[in-house]
């Protein structure tokens, strides 16, 4: 029997969330070319780095508590969540500050890259703008402000472009800094609507106490999984620069970034929506079957053939588009596109996980993620010592983990 809720406004919050997320995601695709020939492989392989290790740090930063404020009924207990993550980030970026003032020389030279070690000054703020970025995110998704979660996007967007080309002479500095100022733009927005609309909320020590113990399944499962699964992504970038060139992590880091543009344009817009009427049906219904089942359709469905495609003409496209220097990038992206089907697939649907409060399953499949691209960089960087060969390792041990997440997810 097909769940009663109204099927209208399930699309149509998908529509919104998609078309502003194209726009948002077309401003810096339509660059890339630009960039590209702006910056080297180098100066994006040390953006790379830098990027992975202000996600991994984000990670760790609210305890993940903002993920839960989709839950409470009541508005006063989801702000007090809201406030408990935001809390929690702006201390863990003040420590994140005094770690890095003492070790940023010695970090950089772990990283093999002491070129890095100023830079490092700035991930606690990164940290901390989008720690309380992500607390609002939530916040207006509980809400169903989608017109202004995707126009902000496209601010974002807008704002980082232009960033980096107008600092494009500071080289890898150019790239960090617009990405900050981005950063900060959207964050900006989201305080203005915040009062604009007048959600004057009280801050209560008391009640923030009461709803992160309630909560706390989030902070002690999901921050080890949330730790897991953005290092899955972000560790590459990290560990290829260590065993390999920068440019090598430039090549991964494009693909990453490129091939994840369009994905995310639809899967992003499903991921919105879907965790929304999830929370929906699960305190209406019990279960969320229908929506899951039809989701999961609807993203196979739309991405198959797309996918097929790419892995034919990516070499050629890469060339083209970015320049000659980028043609490896290409045959990197052919590598990962059956891994980047999955997690299209995928990605919109963990959210299950932690809605259903099954917090437990979300840290363990992340744990094996993690396992598994870390025994992949070490086969092929170190045993195999080739970076081509170490791609092709990346990319099984995807594959494999997405395949045990969706059989799961099904479970």
């Amino acid at each position: 029997m097909k769940n009663p809720a109204p099927k209208s406004e399930f699309l149509r919050n998908i529509l919104t969330v998609m078309t502003g997320t194209s726009l948002a995601q077309i401003i810096p695709l339509a660059a890339s070319p630009i960039l590209t020939r702006l910056y080297s492989p180098d100066d994006f392989g040390l953006f790379y780095v830098f990027g992975s290790l202000a996600a991994i740090s984000l990670v760790v930063s609210t305890g993940r508590y903002e993920m839960a404020m989709l839950l409470p009924e009541k508005e006063e207990e989801s702000w007090q969540l809201g406030l408990a993550g935001g809390l929690m980030c702006s201390g863990f970026g003040f420590i994140l500050l005094i770690i890095i003032y003492f070790f940023n020389i010695k970090i950089a030279e772990l990283l093999r890259s002491p070129e890095i070690a100023p830079w490092l000054f700035l991930i606690p703020l990164s940290v901390l703008i989008n720690g309380w970025y992500q607390v609002l995110h939530y916040w207006y998704n509980r809400h169903k402000s989608f017109s202004l979660i995707t126009g902000n996007k496209i601010t974002i967007s807008a704002t980082n472009v232009i960033s980096k080309l107008g600092l494009s002479t500071f080289g890898t500095g150019g790239l960090i800094v617009g990405t900050l100022l981005a950063q900060l733009t959207g964050l900006i927005i989201y305080i203005f609507y915040f009062f604009k609309n007048k959600y004057f909320l009280k801050f209560s020590l008391k009640l923030i106490k009461q709803q992160a113990k309630k909560y706390i399944n989030f902070p002690k499962n999901m921050i080890a999984g949330g730790l897991f699964n953005r290092a899955s992504f972000e560790l590459p970038n990290i560990l290829l620069k260590i065993f390999f060139a920068s440019g090598v992590v430039g090549f991964y880091g494009l693909v990453q970034r490129i091939v994840r543009i369009p994905l995310s344009v639809i899967g992003l817009a499903y991921e919105e929506v879907f965790k929304q009427r999830v929370s929906e049906d699960l305190k209406k219904h019990g279960n969320c079957k229908y929506i899951f089942n039809k989701t999961i359709k609807q993203l196979f469905l739309i991405s198959a053939i797309p996918f097929i495609i790419f892995a034919f003409i990516a070499p050629d496209l890469f060339r083209i588009v970015f320049g000659e220097e980028w043609t490896t990038a290409g045959y990197y992206a052919r590598i990962f596109a059956l891994p980047f089907l999955l997690h299209f697939i995928t990605a919109p649907l963990i959210s299950v996980f932690y809605l259903t409060e099954n917090t437990h399953w979300y840290t363990r499949t992340q744990f094996f993620q993690f396992g598994a691209i870390v025994t992949a960089i070490i086969l092929g960087a170190v045993y195999l010592n080739d970076p081509n060969l170490t791609m092709w390792c990346i990319a099984a041990a995807y594959f494999l983990s997405y395949t045990i997440i969706l059989f799961l997810l099904f479970k």
